[in-house]
Parts: C-alpha cells; structure tokens; sequence
C-alpha cells in the first residue's frame, strides 16, 4: 500500500482509498484518468494534457459540489434539531393544561361559597320582612293593650278572678276598672294548690310533715306564728307577707292566723303566672307604679271574706328569698318602684304604669 496525495486538498491518502476522507474527492475516478494517461503514453500517442487538466478541475468541482451538498444537509438536522427543541414547550403547555383544570376545579367550591353566601343573604332579608308583616298584621287584629313589648308583658293581663275562674274559686264583686292597667290579678284558682292548711295552729310530725313550705295569702298577706314550744305561742311575733318561706323542723309548732300552707313542691315553677308571680324586665317593665285592689270580697272552698283589699310583695326570688317590700291596700291605692330582675307577686291588684 502506497501513499498518494490527494488531488483535491493535498491530504496524504492511501492509493486503494476510492475517496478522500478530508474534502471527499473521488480518487478512484483521479485512478481511471492516470490509466488512461498510461495507456495514451503506451500507444504512443499525443495527448493534449492542458484538456486533461482543464477537465481535473470540472471533476474537482463536481465533487466539491457533492461535499457541499454533504455539508447542507447538516442545517437540515440542526433545523430539525431546533424543531424538537421548539417542540418542548408544547409539552410544557400541555402540562400546564392540568394545572388550569385544577385550578378551574379549586374555583369551582370558591363560586358554590359565593353563591351560598348569597342565599344566606337574601333568606335574612326575606326573613327580616316577614317579621316586620307578621308584626305588623298582629297589630292590626290585636288591641293595644294586649300586646306584649320587648321588655316583658306590658299590656292589661288580668288572670284568675272572675275572668278566668268559676264564682266558687274568685269573688263576685269588681270595683276596680283594669281596662288601663298595665297588669292585673284577682286570685289563684284553688284547684293549683289543693291541701293547703287553713287556720289553726299544727304540730310538726303530727299534723304536717317537716320540710319547706310556703304560707301564702289567698285574698291578701297571710300571717302566720312558728315556734318551738306552746310557752313561745303568746311572745312569738307573727310574719306577714303574701308568699313566705318556711322551713318546718320536727316538734316545733305553726300558727295560721290568715291564709293557707302548702308544700314549696306545690308550686309549677315553669308557670309562675297562674300563681301571680311576675319577673320584672321580662313579664313587665322596671319603673315606678301605681297599686289598686281589685274587689271587695273573695270567696272560695278556703274561705269567705268581705272587704279583702288585695296585696303586693317584691322579693329578689321567685319564691322566699328576700322579701324587699310588702304593700298591702287596706287603705286605699300605694305606688311601688319595680327594678329590673326582681320579681313582684300580686293578688287581687292592678299596676299603672306613670
């Protein structure tokens, strides 16, 4: 093997090589023209060599014209190269097409919220003016003075009496006008305190049970006696209030002067009306009043009186606790200030409010 150079770039190349490796020139077609000169110089015969070298470089540039096309070809894939590349972010777009459906979806609860919202909004408005309807018509049919203010029940109520009970439980006789009273009570109907002990003088253990009791006043303040022995009967002072707290003990003795006696688990604490026991700023307003009685005589299965003139206690409970004022009408009307959670009890009186 012998080493040539090569025609079109001068680069040592070996003689059996059909191209050269560096520029591509055809050496096998440069081989074929040396034959020739060969067998031309062998026939002796001319041969016009600058033809032959002018066709060399026809050869050389139509070689030159391969490699160049070789060479072109080489953008094309960097053209496609760049393609791909440019391909790329139609894949980040469709990644990024998930992320749109997700927030899309996370939206979606965000728009509901909204919405709910505004439902929520427009059930208070509607709620709102059906309030102020139903107000309003409930005004319409009902007279003044038996509505019901904020502040408690500030219209006329009157409950027991002749209004609400049988002439066997309630006097007969009116001689008060409660039509502008802010509230009124005759008397408790003897069916919601049957058992009651009446006047008389009992034995604790004997003739009544020991325990807590309530002496309360039928037509107006009960008056009552404990005591321990029947030395103390004479010296004992007697208590007088409309509802009074007792708590009775074995042995000892109870004098009922006026009223009844009844067992404090008598009373339904739920419904303290029946019972002529009001809260002050709830059932009626706090202020200063003015305190009538009712009639002028009561009657029921307890007893028959003429001339009773009804009565009045505030207290800071409902039943015992302190009694902080005790107005009985035996002559004539009085006024009282309310405050706001105390509690009045009543029979047989109306409160005007000034």
């Amino acid at each position: 093997m012998a080493l040539i150079d090569c025609p079109g770039c001068g680069n040592k190349v070996s003689d059996r090589a059909k191209a050269c490796p560096k520029c591509g020139m055809n050496l096998s077609l440069k081989k074929k023209q040396e034959e020739q000169l060969k067998e031309v110089k062998h026939n002796n015969l001319k041969v016009d060599e600058q033809p032959k070298q002018l066709d060399q470089p026809k050869v050389q540039t139509e070689e030159l014209k391969k490699i160049k096309e070789e060479e072109t070809d080489k953008p094309i894939f960097k053209e496609e190269v760049k393609e791909e590349r440019t391909s790329k972010p139609n894949l980040e777009e469709k990644t990024k097409e998930p992320e749109k459906i997700i927030s899309k979806e996370i939206s979606e609860p965000e728009k509901k919220k909204k919405g709910n919202k505004f439902w929520l909004a427009i059930g208070l408005i509607i709620g709102f003016i059906l309030g102020v309807l139903f107000w309003f018509v409930l005004a319409l049919i009902i007279p003044d003075d038996k509505i019901p203010s904020a502040g408690g029940n500030t219209g006329t109520t009157v409950v027991g009496g002749t209004d609400s009970q049988s002439t066997e439980n309630s006097g007969s006789s009116k001689k008060t006008d409660v039509s502008g009273a802010t509230l009124a009570f005759k008397y408790v109907d003897v069916s919601l305190i049957p058992n009651g002990l009446g006047e008389g003088t009992y034995k604790v253990g004997k003739d009544i049970d020991s325990g807590e009791y309530i002496a309360y006043g039928l037509n107006s303040v009960s008056q009552i006696k404990q005591f321990n022995s029947l030395d103390e009967q004479e010296d004992t002072e007697e208590i007088d209030g409309l509802f009074i707290d007792l708590t009775l003990e074995e042995n000892q003795y109870i004098e009922v002067e006026s009223g009844i006696i009844l067992p404090k688990s008598t009373f339904d604490m739920n419904n303290l009306a029946q019972y002529g026991i009001y809260k002050v700023g709830q059932d009626i307003e706090a202020g200063e009043y003015k305190v009538a009685s009712i009639s002028d005589s009561y009657e029921s299965s307890y007893e028959e009186v003429d001339g009773a003139l009804g009565a009045l206690e505030v207290a800071d409970e409902a039943l015992g606790g302190n009694v902080l004022k005790t107005v009985d009408l035996y002559d004539g009307q009085k006024y009282v200030t309310l405050e706001d959670g105390q509690y009045v009890r009543v029979v047989d009186a109306a409160l005007y409010k000034n």
